[in-house]
């Protein structure tokens, strides 16, 4: 295991995320919700059961997003207006874990596993 970095959110919602991996940056805090984007890749962030974050992919990156496994659920948001980045709703639905795979710019994908805990 990587070096573990742990952050405890103090915010309204109230949920723990952890973040690991080889850097000390953790995962950006907008409003008290996790924000999570491409420069997360390798890292895992636990989210409790019933809350929500956003995934945020730069919009010129094309190549669709993905996750792999039951815990959570991915939404689209969707913008009347031209932005600079693809958002999407992330959902903490069940105890598990998913990974989520999407574009980086240099060509590669990243990879954040994602722990939901009760």
């Amino acid at each position: 295991m990587t070096r573990l970095a742990t952050l405890v959110c103090a915010s309204v919602l109230g949920f723990a995320c952890t973040a690991e991996a080889g850097s000390e940056r953790a995962p950006q805090q907008a409003s008290g919700k996790l924000v999570l984007t491409a420069r997360d890749h390798g890292r895992t962030v636990t989210i409790r059961v019933g809350r929500t974050g956003e995934l945020r992919v730069p919009s010129r990156l094309h190549a669709p997003v993905r996750t792999f496994g039951k815990s959570v659920v991915l939404t689209r948001i969707e913008s009347f207006a031209p932005t600079a980045t693809q958002a999407w709703e992330l959902r903490a639905v069940r105890a598990g874990s998913t990974v989520i795979t999407g574009p980086r710019s240099d060509g590669s994908r990243f990879r954040i596993t994602v722990q939901v805990i009760r």
